[in-house]
């Protein structure tokens, strides 16, 4: 029998190129060579002190590591009649753009997917260029060999994707699961405890279903296994969780999540600092009624950085609220017109809400002032129910009729974006939840219909959510999820998990490297 070879050979690679960044076209650089691709990690030091009992030695007091520094790469091109695309780039702009190596023995070469792995060299500038072997005019002997144009880049980011599976993960929640917050430090083991790494804690917010059902579940095991957690205060039937999200908050794991249920109340949310085993109850804002609709209504940045959108009661107005206590007291940044189901911020500055009849507001300084955006003309009546801020200028907006649109400027102008489609799809519902990771790294979590069924879906684009970069991994087909993928949570651009609807008991989809 033939040997499988498990490794890759160089001709076995394609490099792409994104001169605009992330989230416009890719092109393929043909005929090209790369060279070493590197990164110095950061420099170890050691602090010594002298030896308090033997004269003349000394014994390592701190031993750290410093930050780690710009990647570098070479790459050759062969010089045409024409500019090549990187040439193209230096004769027209030197802003970042991307560069993807994208490794596959076995499918097509010359296309974006699929790939097996990729490297993301994100936020590269060509540092150098030049010309190699183009003048040879006292050759004797040997054949003319090809000119070439030598280029050095640096790269701000070094992202490396692999090819991902889906797996349903087990609960024996009978209900619909509609937040899910992962825990993203990790720490070395040693004095403070074992290794931990990014992952490892996990809450969703759950519908009741129930008195006695917990309407939280939490896991400890990377979300392999989950269990119920206390319900928190006050929580009772019909009273459903819809948002979660963790800070680190004085050296404490804290959850925080919100009542998605309307009720004679104000909007309110509960916090926990021992993993769901006892709450502590806020109320935010004033007005009886009001409450968080999605497990996109909560966003934090961490602990001093949290944002809040609701539904007021009526489904005519929502408001916006800010934590920066870890959740213990909100403030009311503003009022919109429409309720709002969806929030998130790029930064401590930079954010998008958005919510019923295609409303989006953003603001610049951190939600003191929030500006009326003008959405894609075609979603005027729509609901948008997802937003990811990628800068200042790029955004992605979900819909609740599986519409994906990207704007470059501001919401200026809007371009619709086709997504991957299952096979067997009937329609692609709703984008119910967008994330992105480093500005590059885009997930979705979605609903799609095949037959009379429901199912939950995820998407991936390392490019940005540029058009024919989107990956796509979709729940069992014996799992129909009812209302679908609602709400992700991601560690890295390899892991995610997506919750949603019924499929007997609450959907875990989980998606991570094979």
């Amino acid at each position: 029998m033939p040997r499988v070879n498990n490794y890759y050979t160089n001709d076995m690679i394609d490099l792409f190129i994104q001169p605009d960044g992330p989230g416009t076209d890719v092109d393929l650089l043909p005929c090209v060579d790369v060279g070493d691709t590197s990164q110095e990690l950061g420099e170890v030091v050691r602090e010594r002190c002298a030896s308090p009992t033997e004269r003349g030695t000394w014994e390592v007091a701190v031993r750290s590591q410093g930050p780690e520094e710009e990647i570098t790469f070479d790459l050759t091109l062969r010089v045409g009649k024409v500019a090549n695309a990187l040439e193209s780039v230096i004769l027209r702009h030197r802003c970042p753009l991307s560069f993807y190596k994208l490794y596959r023995q076995c499918s097509a070469r010359g296309t974006f997917l699929p790939f097996d792995r990729a490297d993301v060299l994100a936020g590269s500038i060509v540092t150098s260029h030049g010309d190699s072997n183009t003048v040879m005019q006292m050759n004797v002997d040997g054949a003319p060999t090809g000119a070439t144009q030598p280029f050095s880049v640096t790269a701000e980011d070094w992202i490396k994707a692999f090819t991902l599976a889906e797996a349903r993960r087990v609960t024996t929640e009978a209900a619909i699961l509609n937040g899910i917050a992962l825990y993203d430090e990790s720490q070395c083991g040693g004095v403070c405890g074992p290794a931990a790494y990014p992952g490892r804690y996990g809450m969703i917010a759950a519908d009741a279903i129930g008195a006695a059902t917990a309407n939280v579940l939490v896991t400890d095991d990377y979300g392999v296994t989950w269990a119920a957690g206390a319900a928190p205060p006050e929580i009772v039937v019909s009273i459903n969780m819809v948002a979660a999200v963790v800070v680190n908050y004085g050296g404490n794991r804290r959850w925080i999540v919100a009542r998605g249920t309307q009720a004679a109340v104000e909007a309110e949310v509960y916090w926990s600092e021992d993993d769901a085993a006892t709450w502590n109850t806020v109320t935010v804002g004033t007005t009886v009624t009001e409450f968080a609709v999605k497990g996109t209504s909560l966003y934090a940045i961490d602990a001093t950085h949290i944002w809040l959108v609701t539904d007021t009661g009526a489904g005519a107005a929502g408001s916006v609220f800010f934590s920066d206590d870890a959740g213990t007291t909100w403030t009311l940044q503003n009022t919109a017109a429409d309720s709002l189901n969806a929030v998130h911020f790029v930064n401590a500055s930079i954010g998008v809400a958005v919510g019923a009849a295609n409303t989006i507001i953003s603001t610049v300084d951190g939600g003191d002032i929030w500006a009326a955006e003008a959405g894609p003309a075609a979603m005027a009546a729509v609901v948008a129910l997802s937003v990811a801020v990628i800068d200042e200028y790029h955004w992605l907006i979900g819909y609740a009729d599986g519409s994906l649109y990207r704007t470059l400027d501001a919401g200026a102008t809007w371009t619709a974006i086709t997504l991957a489609q299952p096979t067997g799809v009937v329609t692609i519902d709703a984008i119910n939840d967008i994330k992105v990771l480093s500005g590059q790294v885009v997930f979705l979590a979605y609903a799609w219909t095949a037959a009379v069924n429901t199912y939950a879906g995820v998407q991936r684009s390392i490019a940005g959510g540029e058009e024919a970069t989107w990956e796509m991994w979709d729940a069992p087909v014996e799992d129909d999820a009812t209302t679908g993928g609602l709400n992700l949570a991601t560690v890295g651009p390899n892991f995610a998990l997506a919750v949603g609807g019924l499929a007997t008991t609450g959907m875990i989809l989980e998606v991570s490297q094979t």
